[in-house]
């Protein structure tokens, strides 16, 4: 559930993000967009 309230806002900040598409489908992109929001 953490990783889908990142996903969330990291969607609010940069608007649409291909990367948060792909972290849906795949936990391991997630880390990326984590990384990216941090």
């Amino acid at each position: 559930m953490f990783t889908v309230i990142a996903v969330i806002l990291v969607t609010e900040l940069e608007g649409e993000m291909p990367d948060v598409v792909i972290g849906l489908e795949h936990r391991g992109q997630i880390s990326i967009c984590n990384k990216k929001f941090l």
